[in-house]
């Protein structure tokens, strides 16, 4: 499981710094980047939730909007003030991905703290949730069993039972390869 903290360092995407808001952690990258590259090789199944999604993304080759308030002016509001348990947004899920699957809806409320996001996919990856304005919520990479990663925080609204869910896939897929299961 890759969880959110800091931001990624652009330069692992070949870019620089943009600004001020952008506070990047070089040594967490270094260690979660070797960490997921070696599940990746071991098709351990992967949660990524918040900037783990956006990690798991680059790991893949792919980039991320450095800072959505300054290069995406006109689109929704991804930092939410309040309450970490309710809502900022809505997201339309992919029907039959397995975020879909885990779920059972093609629409799901979320909460929303970031101001970085997904740019341009990685490879083998697929977007199977977005926002009203096209930013990427979940995206999977459909050649591994279970790789799954996240913008929002479901840990945050463990309450509503589509986001309990998530985890608890999550701990089916870590117990079936454990018992000798592997794809």
């Amino acid at each position: 499981m890759l969880v959110g903290g800091l931001d990624v360092d652009p330069a692992n995407y070949g870019e620089t710094v943009l600004n001020d808001t952008v506070d990047p952690s070089p040594q967490r990258d270094a260690l979660e980047l070797a960490l997921l590259q070696s599940a990746l090789s071991r098709r351990v199944p992967i949660f990524a939730i918040c900037r783990g999604h956006q990690l798991l993304n680059v790991a893949r080759g792919g980039t991320l909007w450095q800072d959505l308030p300054t290069q995406r002016p006109d689109g929704l509001g991804h930092s939410q003030r309040g309450d970490p348990h309710s809502a900022g947004h809505e997201i339309k899920i992919a029907s039959g991905s397995l975020l879909h699957r885990i779920v059972g809806s093609e629409r799901l409320d979320t909460n929303s703290f970031h101001h970085q996001a997904v740019r341009r996919l990685g490879r083998d990856l697929r977007p199977t949730a977005r926002t009203s304005d096209g930013l990427v919520e979940a995206l999977e990479d459909p050649t591994h069993r279970f790789v799954l990663g996240v913008q929002w925080h479901p840990e945050e609204m463990l309450h509503h039972p589509q986001h309990h869910a998530l985890f608890a896939a999550f701990v089916q897929a870590v117990e079936e390869r454990a018992g000798g299961e592997t794809r």
